[in-house]
């Protein structure tokens, strides 16, 4: 590794080292406290102020799990070095892959940087592994190292709701290996059912899927409404709503 690479790296971890700002960061470590302590997730909300009664199907179990064993082994502070260690390793592959300059590698990196800064300035998300894990499906796609796809689909399913978005581009890839007639399409396709298979190992199952799709087309604030409207705070699309309700009445998932 040549100097301009190291400073292209450093770079980049200096850049997306941040504090954990996560408004959701205490209910995530609490989630992952009790996977960690007592091997199962919450299904009931009993840690939450609003819909006790609410049935959770939020498929943050691996990312709740990590937080919680960095947190309370390491610190908070370690929340910090992973993101910028997960960038790290993002980026690199990208540098290597498309064979970027150290010019090129910093402006595309600054403008994805100020493009998820509403993300990636609050601190390790679900989010930002889901980026991560994107970024490595076409890297595995591109240097047709299919099998790698499973195991990433285990984790991605454990960890964030956007999993979903490893089978739109294998489906997209699939569909390029058809118009060229590819002599390990057959090889390709069993792979993807094995993806499918492996991504229902979790502890809500083929919930995940309805859950994601749910939120495709839900919108924003309608999710935010169903989920926590209660009648002491009014009507939550009225703008007050959020205000009698507190900052915490607005959450839907993190």
């Amino acid at each position: 590794m040549n100097l301009k690479s190291i400073l292209f790296l450093v770079f980049v971890f200096v850049l997306f080292w941040v504090a954990s700002l996560d408004p959701d960061l205490g209910w995530h470590l609490r989630y992952g406290q009790q996977i960690f302590e007592e091997g199962r997730v919450f299904r009931d909300n009993t840690i939450g102020y609003f819909l006790t009664d609410h049935i959770w199907t939020l498929n943050y179990s691996l990312y709740q799990w990590l937080i919680f064993v960095l947190e309370k082994y390491i610190g908070v502070w370690s929340l910090s070095v992973v993101q910028s260690a997960l960038m790290v390793l993002m980026f690199g592959v990208i540098k290597k892959i498309f064979k970027l300059d150290l010019i090129s590698g910093v402006l595309v990196v600054s403008y994805f940087w100020l493009l998820s800064l509403p993300v990636v300035g609050l601190g390790l998300r679900p989010q930002v592994l889901s980026t991560f894990f994107l970024v490595f499906s076409l890297a595995i796609l591109i240097k047709r190292r299919w099998w790698w796809l499973v195991p990433l689909s285990f984790m991605w399913a454990n960890s964030h709701g956007a999993f979903i978005l490893e089978l739109i581009v294998m489906s997209i890839y699939f569909g390029q290996l058809l118009v060229k007639k590819d002599k390990e399409i057959v090889k390709f396709s069993l792979i993807g059912v094995l993806v499918i298979v492996v991504s229902l190992i979790n502890p809500f199952g083929i919930g995940i899927y309805e859950e994601a799709l749910r939120h495709s087309w839900y919108p924003y604030k309608s999710i935010n409404c169903r989920v926590v409207t209660t009648s002491q705070f009014g009507n939550c699309n009225d703008i007050d709503y959020y205000k009698r309700a507190g900052s915490g009445g607005s959450r839907s998932w993190g």
